[in-house]
């Protein structure tokens, strides 16, 4: 009995598989291809077209390869999205236990084109949508559970996808797009791997990225990374960058966070306008991501050359941020990437003055950035070089919105004296204001880095109030507009020694020449207090109310500054109060009184000083002409015979 029971259940078993294989061969999943055309048309208003054979098979796994297929726009015979070829199957037997065991999912050549129009919606708008409205889902506590899923791998082959703003006519455009994920399953750690190319028409940009995850394991909603690696490389017009970041990473995908929480990398920066050419930088730190609060935090300590910084940051908002940051760094020489790193007048007269140089040397200046910058922030520097000037201890505070930025307070220590000052710059019409004071400086040595030349020395102080406006560096020098002052005291004034041209007075007087001499660098005069107020117009600062003082000389003076084209044409009114016994020199005092022109003009890099000696021998003898005539006065003489006596009958 057992024996025909056996062989009866055999008997089954052979029908039921030669049933199957019958089926199998029989079933035709093409014919099925109108129906699916339709029911995508119906659902989506979009036509499916299917090219090609669909290939189903049941045993021993549930298998279905479809081909080429393209899915049209909504309404429209235009293409949206294409698909070359895929494949999934999925193992019978697991089915019954309750677990889906799918082999290698593989999609090749999904290719899609997504359009925002003007009035701001896009092609997908309609799917988007159908996906919100669709049917609900069941009430808490009634949702069946999800069977368990094991997937063999997924596998991405030359993807793309291109979003086109018809607003402005751009393009994003993501292809070759390749992904590769090992084996899927719950507690199995595996690996995965993608790259892609981005491309930009506006400006034109071109992107290469490579992703890698090594031991990714994931556990719920919860996954962890052990290794992850981002290689990628951007390039515009000339420019181009280079970024490489390593490191663990976690993420939780119910909470829409990801964390990053020690990564290692560098990035690498090719610029023309770099004297170097390239730039590397040394990263370390952290990163965290929320996406449901739109947060970002980062902690990240940067190399690069001889310096180090550290900054702190959080960002509120992805589509409007707003950056809090905390930043330092221990020394800066931004002179090191300017391409042009003098500082002297040759420098700025070139970039000044098209008909002496290059009109495209002028540097161009934009702040239209500051529109879309909303941040808060501190910044100190141990020590910084700029534009040729030093600076230690620096300290500011940033604040930017609405297309303003404000800098203040600002505090440094440079040149034996403090700074103290505030800057403002605006995106409408270009526009910086700069007002501080300069307290205890020693202005020879900040006038020498800032020039190239010594012009001045002595110790004091200065303030200034100034604004300014323009599209380049020259610009915004011509447009300068505002106020300053300067009190130094035991200084000196470089180029010539007035002492010294004093003493060749006499010969001076008896040819009655108007002597102009450059200026000698090896000269200067020495002043014990030195004070003037400036009024700055049109790049222009106007001086009238100078007063300088020796134990020699007392001077007063006017005229004017050309700070766009760093010259000078001022006027100085030299008196001899004291004698030049002591001093190498002989004894004038005969010029006692006078009052001596000294006129100094022409660009910084070669200022002349002119002495109008006719002036001073005219002076010299009116005052011998009015001592003699006092004296002889004295003596009972008649006027006349006074007259004849000093006109030499």
């Amino acid at each position: 009995m057992l024996k025909k029971v056996l062989i009866g259940i055999v008997v089954l078993v052979v029908v039921l598989a030669a049933a199957t294989v019958a089926f199998v061969a029989s079933f035709d999943a093409n014919r099925y291809k109108p129906e699916i055309e339709k029911a995508a048309l119906d659902l989506t208003g979009r036509a499916l077209q299917i090219d090609g054979n669909l290939s189903l098979s049941i045993f021993p796994n549930l298998a279905l390869t479809v081909p080429h297929l393209t899915l049209s726009e909504r309404g429209s015979a235009q293409a949206f999205a294409s698909l070359e070829h895929a494949r999934v199957s999925v193992a019978l037997l697991p089915l019954l236990a309750g677990r889906v065991e799918a082999d290698t999912v593989s999609l090749v050549g999904l290719h899609a084109t997504i359009r925002r129009h003007a009035d701001g919606s896009t092609s997908v708008d309609d799917l988007t949508a159908a996906s919100k409205t669709g049917p609900q889902a069941p009430a808490q506590g009634t949702r069946a559970p999800l069977p368990a899923l094991e997937l063999g791998g997924l596998d991405i082959v030359d993807a793309a996808i291109t979003l086109h703003d018809e607003s402005d006519n751009s393009n994003l455009a993501l292809s070759q797009v390749n992904l590769k994920i090992g084996r899927i399953a719950p507690n199995v750690a595996t690996r995965a791997q993608a790259s892609a190319a981005l491309d930009l028409s506006q400006p034109p940009t071109h992107v290469d990225l490579k992703l890698s995850a090594d031991a990714v394991a994931r556990e719920g909603d919860r996954a962890r990374i052990e290794k992850l690696a981002l290689d990628m490389k951007a390039g515009q017009e000339d420019r181009a960058a280079a970024l490489s970041v390593q490191g663990p990473a976690s993420f939780d995908f119910a909470a829409g966070r990801m964390e990053l929480p020690k990564f290692e990398g560098s990035v690498e920066l090719d610029l023309p306008s770099l004297p170097q050419k390239t730039l590397k930088l040394a990263l370390a730190g952290a990163l965290s991501i929320d996406t449901k609060p739109q947060h970002v935090r980062a902690e990240s300590t940067i190399r690069f050359d001889e310096s180090v910084a550290t900054l702190k940051a959080d960002l509120e908002g992805f589509s409007q941020p707003h950056i809090v940051f905390e930043g330092t760094v221990d020394r800066l020489d931004i002179d090191r990437y300017l391409k042009t790193a003098s500082t002297g007048a040759s420098a700025a007269k070139s970039a000044d003055h098209p008909a002496q140089a290059n009109p495209s040397s002028d540097t161009k200046v934009d702040l239209s950035a500051l529109k879309a910058l909303h941040l808060d922030g501190r910044i100190a520097l141990g020590a910084l070089k700029g534009l040729g000037l030093k600076a230690a201890d620096v300290h500011a505070a940033m604040r930017a919105a609405g297309g303003e930025l404000e800098v203040a307070p600002v505090s440094a220590a440079l040149y034996q004296g403090k700074l103290s000052a505030s800057l403002r710059a605006q995106a409408a019409g270009n526009r910086l204001a700069l007002k501080g004071d300069l307290a205890g400086i020693s202005v020879g040595p900040l006038l020498k880095d800032a020039t190239g030349k010594e012009i001045l020395d002595g110790h004091g102080n200065t303030d200034f109030d100034l604004a300014t406006q323009g599209a380049s560096i020259g610009a915004m020098r011509r447009a300068l507009a505002g106020s300053a002052a300067i009190a130094l005291r035991d200084g000196a004034v470089h180029g010539i020694d007035v002492a010294q041209r004093l003493r060749a007075l006499r010969s001076a007087i008896s040819t009655g020449s108007l002597q102009t001499a450059s200026a000698n660098p090896a000269e200067k005069t020495d002043f014990s207090e030195l004070s003037a107020h400036f009024v700055v117009h049109d790049g222009v600062a106007v001086n009238h109310d100078l007063q300088l003082s020796s134990p020699l000389l007392r001077a007063t003076g006017d005229g004017s500054i050309d700070v766009g084209a760093l010259a000078l044409d001022y006027t100085a009114k030299i008196s001899v109060v004291g004698t030049l016994e002591g001093q190498g020199g002989e004894p004038l005092s005969e010029l006692k009184g006078i009052t001596v022109p000294l006129h100094i003009s022409g660009p910084f890099e070669n200022l002349a000083f002119g002495l109008d000696w006719r002036k001073v021998a005219q002076q010299a003898l009116e005052q011998k002409a009015g001592e003699q005539l006092k004296s002889r006065l004295g003596t009972g003489a008649k006027p006349a015979d006074i007259l004849k006596g000093l006109l030499g009958h």
